[in-house]
């Protein structure tokens, strides 16, 4: 990992998480969605009057800066305008139409391939990391909660909180001092050359592009980054060609130490594991005929996870973690290394429900109950009888 700076300031949006690739398609559903009240106008016609409407609305800098802090109504003014082009104004039909949106675009939001594995990289090679990134609190925070990202970073700033966002020079300058560095010694990486470029680059700091749609600059654009990648993961290529030994995996480098490893417990070790579950406050049993994945650090238990079949069906179940390395991705160790002994096979877990994007990492999706295996019917009927908020989630068969 030669060659990294001593800190690292990395946007949200489009760098980390993929915010707006689903956008194109998000607002032709939602004009579909909403297509029985749209009393004889054409979804179609409705769609272009809104991508006109779009590309004004967030064209000018002072709407953007506005828009961004309160993107439900921007996001109904924006249909509000283009229903009213239409000479078919109805505001109570715009908001319902900006809600579905808004609605489509969080279910459809996901990390970027390896872009937290990229954070956590950086992190073990020794940088100090800012989350720095524009937008209202409640949105902003509701994301880095969804994903887990708040422990990878030394510093988190927001614009909604902060009262200024990029690209206003206070924000660079509260994260340098934040992470007590000079400019020369920091990056600071993101998909807007506008706000993630240049008014790093003119306080001494390096700026690195996200070019996300592979077009290069824009003609007559006067950026110039230090670098250009097509994502946050191409900045690991370099070191990763020298890297790790054969063998090395993702989850053996992830923050908590590279000495974690995960593995199948041996038969006379669940005795161990009922005692480690007992231990965390977890009421769960541990069968003879499971597969029992274990995480250890220096030969201490740290998560478990099984693999159970019923009823001729693979499921996830247990998955636990000690409670003082919890939030340090032991848990993400554990999926991975569970997805892939899966081999490509169906899998089923009845997680909690604020623990559906944790699952969706590893290629788990909501699944509707009523094609569910009967048995797993019943299991989610017990479950939520005792007041417990789960869903059921299934990893398709490759």
């Amino acid at each position: 990992m030669a060659g990294l700076p001593r800190a690292v300031l990395i946007d949200l949006d489009d760098t980390i998480l993929d915010d707006s690739g689903a956008a194109a398609r998000c607002w032709p559903e939602a004009c579909a969605a909403l297509g029985a009240e749209l009393k004889g106008l054409d979804p179609a016609t409705l769609l272009e009057s809104i991508e006109r409407t779009r590309r004004w609305y967030w064209s000018d800098a002072e709407r953007h800066r506005v828009g961004r802090l309160d993107l439900g109504a921007a996001r109904t003014e924006v249909v509000a305008t283009a229903l009213t082009e239409l000479d078919a104004a109805d505001p109570s039909l715009a908001a319902r139409i900006a809600a579905t949106y808004s609605a489509l675009r969080d279910r459809e939001m996901r990390p970027f391939a390896g872009s937290i594995e990229t954070v956590i990289w950086l992190r073990e090679g020794g940088c100090r990391l800012a989350l720095v990134t524009n937008g209202a609190s409640a949105a902003q925070r509701r994301k880095i909660d969804r994903f887990d990202l708040t422990s990878l970073f030394d510093l988190v700033l927001i614009e909604g909180e902060l009262g200024f966002g990029k690209p206003d020079p206070r924000v660079y300058r509260r994260a340098l001092d934040g992470l007590e560095v000079a400019p020369a010694d920091a990056w600071m990486i993101g998909d807007n050359l506008d706000w993630d470029v240049t008014p790093p680059q003119a306080r001494g700091i390096r700026g690195i592009w996200i070019d996300i749609h592979g077009a290069g600059l824009p003609a007559g654009h006067a950026a110039r980054p230090d670098r250009i990648v097509r994502s946050l993961a191409e900045l690991r290529v370099r070191d990763d060609r020298a890297g790790d030994p054969p063998g090395m995996k993702a989850h053996q480098r992830h923050r908590g130490g590279s000495n974690l490893h995960v593995r199948v417990a041996r038969p006379e070790e669940l005795l161990r594991v009922r005692e480690a579950y007992s231990a965390w406050g977890y009421n769960g049993g541990c069968e003879s005929d499971d597969v029992v994945l274990l995480a250890e650090r220096d030969r201490e238990m740290l998560g478990v996870v099984r693999c159970t079949l019923e009823h001729g069906i693979v499921m996830l179940r247990g998955m636990q973690v000690a409670p003082h390395v919890r939030r340090q991705h032991v848990g993400t160790c554990l999926l991975e290394s569970f997805v892939a002994r899966l081999q490509g096979r169906e899998c089923y877990c009845i997680p909690f429900a604020h623990l559906v994007a944790f699952y969706e990492r590893g290629g788990f999706q909501l699944q509707l109950e009523h094609d569910a295996p009967p048995f797993l019917l019943d299991r989610l009927t017990r479950y939520r009888f005792d007041g417990l908020s789960v869903v059921l989630m299934r990893r398709p068969g490759e």
